[in-house]
């Protein structure tokens, strides 16, 4: 035994010095990583400095986004992680081809929406002394038939006005973890006031806003009184009349809707199937610039497609177009070259025949 006690001399001394060594390089590891971590963030802070705006270098943020941020505000304000999640819904205006013009068969709705929704969003100083009754409304509601072009609607709506669009989906503000829904809800407003002008587009929103039942969970109820507290607040806002937001909603079940909700719509518009006239109004838009042969006749399409919606004309043509493209391809596999013929009313009538209203 009394010969171990040497070599246990030996640890014992050393044990403190090694406890010092750790202890040292430690330290090195913290300075170093302290050290790379604050030069980045300067190298950031070098970038904000040159270019005046934060949010075109924070991580996750949609393009469309950033530069609607950039263009709105002389130092883009920083954003918060769910409004971030919710940039890629950010849509550039100018980007959008669409405008109302290209509406078949809704003239009056039109002509009511550009007035009331499209000059306040574009021109809001103007609409800034008036009463507040005159101003652009918070909430617009478009009950509609299937296919009747709501969404063309809206983009038209933020096209015209140049302001942002922000295209969210019910599915996205939806999330497994208790509380993380309301938290979108709210992001989604503040992120709409940092974009303003904004239109906020919500499809299907009877699938969120749907009437409130004794059998609902906690949550839905949550998230339901989130929203409309939020759509309240867009009255409230002392810069609201400089700074319009918008709120776009469609649904194609209206009735399933909360009392309270449509009480917050005070605009509400109800697009149906278009009629023979309208129907012929949106062959003539689908068609524009399409070589048509001389014997089509587009009233007579008009009247032999009862109950098609917009998008229904739409397959309705394509297949129509596209058949004379299809005898080129036949033309080619046997191995002969031919321009293709323009769509003539035989090709109307074998749509016809394959196309039907859903």
């Amino acid at each position: 035994m009394s010969s171990l006690y040497p070599l246990q001399r030996k640890v014992t001394e050393r044990a403190p010095k090694v406890s010092q060594e750790l202890a040292a390089n430690l330290l090195g590891v913290v300075l170093s990583w302290g050290i790379t971590y604050a030069g980045y963030r300067a190298f950031l802070a070098l970038l904000e400095l040159g270019s005046g705006s934060s949010t075109i270098f924070q991580s996750g943020v949609g393009e469309a986004c950033a530069k609607a941020l950039a263009a709105r505000h002389e130092r883009a304000p920083r954003l918060s992680g769910h409004e971030a999640q919710l940039s890629g819904s950010v849509v550039d205006p100018g980007a959008l081809a669409s405008t109302l013009d290209d509406v078949g068969g809704l003239e009056a709705i039109v002509e009511e929406l550009r007035d009331l929704v499209v000059w306040p969003l574009r021109h809001p100083g103007a609409f800034a002394g008036a009463s507040k009754l005159a101003r652009a409304p918070r909430g617009v509601l478009l009950y509609v038939e299937p296919g009747t072009g709501k969404t063309l609607v809206a983009r038209g709506l933020a096209r015209e006005s140049g302001a942002a669009l922000m295209d969210v989906r019910v599915s996205t503000l939806a999330d497994k973890y208790y509380g993380e829904s309301n938290k979108l809800v709210a992001a989604t407003f503040s992120l709409a006031r940092k974009l303003a002008p904004c239109v906020l587009f919500l499809d299907e929103v009877d699938g969120l806003l749907r009437s409130r039942s004794s059998g609902e969970t906690e949550v839905t109820v949550s998230v339901k009184a989130e929203f409309m507290s939020h759509l309240d607040g867009l009255l409230v806002a002392p810069d609201e009349a400089e700074r319009p937001v918008v709120v776009v909603a469609c649904t194609n079940r209206p009735y399933d809707l909360d009392p309270a909700v449509l009480r917050r719509f005070p605009k509400q518009y109800r697009i149906s199937l278009p009629d023979a006239k309208a129907r012929r109004q949106i062959l003539g838009i689908l068609l524009k610039g399409d070589g048509l042969d001389g014997d089509v006749d587009l009233e007579d399409v008009a009247d032999r497609t009862p109950r098609f919606s917009g998008s229904d004309l739409e397959e309705l043509c394509r297949a129509a177009v596209t058949r004379p493209v299809r005898e080129v391809a036949a033309a080619l596999r046997a191995g002969s070259d031919e321009a293709p013929r323009r769509t003539a009313m035989r090709d109307f009538d074998h749509a016809l025949r394959h196309v039907f209203p859903t």
